[in-house]
């Protein structure tokens, strides 16, 4: 339905199933927004709840071993399950926020609906923006996309799990060369390299959401 024809309705001479359904199906995607933030600051919780346990644990065995091979092979055990983890989470976590931005078209279009059929509601109403998902960004005053990729939860479990990538490897580096220039340069080279795959697997996804049937 085009907004010419929208802006001819008068919210009065709907049938009053269609306001119940409307009213409904808003009230289901509001609920469904609340059930995708529950799932990913649970799942993040258990992320960083893990990472805190596991360093603790392997500060202990560095300590216990005085830095020694059951160290790095405690480490070595640990670290790549976080590292697993992290990546789960990350996955799930965008997946969560493109059900989010998904769920937030919708209830745009419905509150397009409303604005477009009332003038009375459409001033007192704000108004909607595009159904997309730059249009609910700006509508939450969130204009810099790209810095928000960092800031947003996945964006976060990103940094912290390309820090234990390149953890991973510098200690896989130490034990093999006992070096700790070398296992520095090769902790910063996985971490970084760790950083750009997140980023890119981000941005790669929201740009399917952004091109799907959703957009």
């Amino acid at each position: 339905m085009s907004s010419d024809r929208q802006s001819e309705i008068d919210l009065s001479d709907l049938p009053a199933s269609v306001i119940t359904a409307l009213t409904t199906e808003h009230f289901a995607l509001q609920t469904a927004r609340s059930a995708t933030i529950s799932d990913t600051n649970g799942r993040t919780a258990l992320y960083l709840g893990a990472v805190s346990s596991a360093l603790v644990a392997i500060a202990f065995i560095g300590q216990a071993s005085h830095f020694g091979g059951a160290f790095h092979i405690f480490g070595l055990t640990v670290l790549p399950a976080l590292a697993f983890l992290g990546y789960a989470t990350f996955e799930r976590v965008i997946q969560t926020s493109v059900e989010d931005i998904a769920y937030a078209r919708r209830i745009n279009r419905i509150r397009r609906f409303y604005t477009d059929s009332s003038p009375l509601l459409a001033n007192l109403l704000a108004a909607a923006e595009e159904a997309t998902g730059a249009g609910v960004m700006r509508e939450l005053g969130i204009r810099n996309l790209l810095w928000q990729n960092f800031v947003a939860v996945a964006g976060v479990v990103g940094v912290i799990n390309s820090l234990i990538l390149g953890g991973a490897v510098g200690l896989l580096v130490s034990w093999l060369t006992g070096s700790v220039v070398a296992s520095s340069l090769a902790g910063a080279i996985g971490a970084l390299a760790g950083f750009v795959v997140h980023v890119a697997r981000q941005r790669a996804i929201w740009r399917r959401a952004e091109a799907g049937p959703l957009s």
